[in-house]
C-alpha cells in the first residue's frame, strides 16, 4: 500500500515554496535595479568626465588674455564679474577663448611654428618678420586643412604689455581689443619663414614687437542652450575675431547633453570647470558631477 501526502503536508510545502520563491524574487529584483543604478552611473559618471576631458584639452592651449565669460546674445563679460555658485543660471553663461595653434606648433620635428621672432632690422620691418626655426608652409597647410582658408592665420606678441604705440601712446594688450576686428591680434600671411602682415592700419609702422609670438587659427566658445529642464553644452570653432567674425560664424558641435550644471572660474593662471549631467532611470534622475583644473605656471 502507497502512502501520499496528507494535505496538511501539501499545504505545508506550497507555502514554504511560496515564501522561497518571494525571497529569491525579491533578491533577484533587488540585483535587477542594483545593476541598472550601477550602469546608470557609470554612464552618466563617463559623460561628465569625457565633457571636462574635452573642454580641458581646449583651454591647455589657451591664450590667457583672451578668456571673458559670453551670454546668449552675444554680451561679453570679464570672468571676475561671473558667480561660479550662482544658483539661477537661465542667463546661460558661456566662456569664450582664443587658442594658439597647437597643431602646426607641435606636429612636425621642424615646428611650423617656432614662437621666435629675429629682431635684426636687417631681416624685420613694419610689415614683415623673420620667424627663426619655423617652416610656416608647413603652418599654414595645417590651418587652412582646420579652418578651410588659407587666410586665417593671427599673431599676437607675448612679451610685450603695449602692441601699439602711435603720437606717443602707448595701447595696451586687453581682452576686448583681442575680439576687435582691427584690434591688437594682427592677421598674418605664412610663407618660408616669413611672417607678413596684412590689412588695415597695421602696416603703419606703429606695432610693437617682441622676440617672442604665437600664433591663432581660431577662437572657441563653450556655451551652454536650454534644453527642457535642463541644456546641451555646445562647442564653437573655427571663426576669427581678427576678421569680424563672432561665435555665431564658427562651426557648432555638441559636447554634451542633459547638462544640469556648467561653471568655471579662474584663480590666478588656473581655470577649474565643473559640469554635472543629468541621467533618467525610471522615474528617478542620476546627476554626476565631474570637476577639472587647467593649470598653467
Amino acid at each position: 500500500m502507497k502512502k501520499g501526502f496528507s494535505l496538511i503536508e501539501l499545504i505545508f510545502v506550497i507555502a514554504i515554496l511560496g515564501i522561497v520563491s518571494s525571497i529569491g524574487a525579491e533578491v533577484l529584483i533587488k540585483s535587477t535595479e542594483a545593476y541598472l543604478l550601477q550602469r546608470t552611473k557609470q554612464a552618466s559618471s563617463e559623460k561628465a568626465e569625457l565633457a571636462v576631458e574635452q573642454i580641458a584639452n581646449r583651454l591647455s592651449y589657451r591664450m590667457d588674455i583672451s578668456l571673458r565669460g559670453k551670454k546668449l546674445d552675444g554680451t561679453s563679460i570679464a570672468l571676475s564679474d561671473i558667480d561660479p555658485l550662482l544658483a539661477d543660471r537661465e542667463e546661460y553663461i558661456g566662456l569664450e577663448w582664443i587658442g594658439y595653434d597647437n597643431d602646426s606648433f607641435a606636429s612636425s620635428a621642424v615646428p611650423g611654428w617656432s614662437g621666435f621672432v629675429d629682431l635684426d632690422p636687417s631681416v624685420t620691418n613694419y610689415d614683415s618678420i623673420t620667424s627663426t626655426g619655423s617652416d610656416l608652409n608647413f603652418a599654414k597647410k595645417v590651418m587652412s586643412e582646420k579652418t578651410g582658408s588659407n587666410n586665417n592665420a593671427a599673431i599676437i606678441f607675448t612679451d610685450t604689455p603695449n602692441y601699439k604705440n602711435s603720437g606717443g601712446t602707448d595701447f595696451s594688450y586687453t581682452t576686448n581689443c583681442l575680439y576687435q576686428s582691427n584690434g591688437c591680434i594682427f592677421p598674418v600671411s605664412l610663407s618660408g619663414d616669413k611672417l607678413t602682415f596684412t590689412g588695415g592700419d597695421r602696416t603703419s609702422g606703429e606695432m610693437i614687437y617682441s622676440e617672442y609670438y604665437q600664433l591663432a587659427s581660431s577662437a572657441y566658445t563653450l556655451m551652454p542652450e536650454e534644453n527642457g529642464d535642463s541644456f546641451d553644452l555646445f562647442l564653437y570653432y573655427n571663426y576669427q575675431p581678427w576678421l569680424g567674425e563672432n561665435y555665431k560664424n564658427g562651426t557648432k558641435v555638441l559636447i554634451a547633453n542633459n547638462i544640469t550644471v556648467f561653471r568655471f572660474t579662474q584663480q590666478n593662471k588656473t581655470i577649474r570647470i565643473k559640469t554635472c549631467i543629468k541621467q533618467k532611470l525610471r522615474k528617478k534622475e542620476l546627476v554626476t558631477c565631474r570637476e577639472k583644473a587647467v593649470i598653467r605656471w
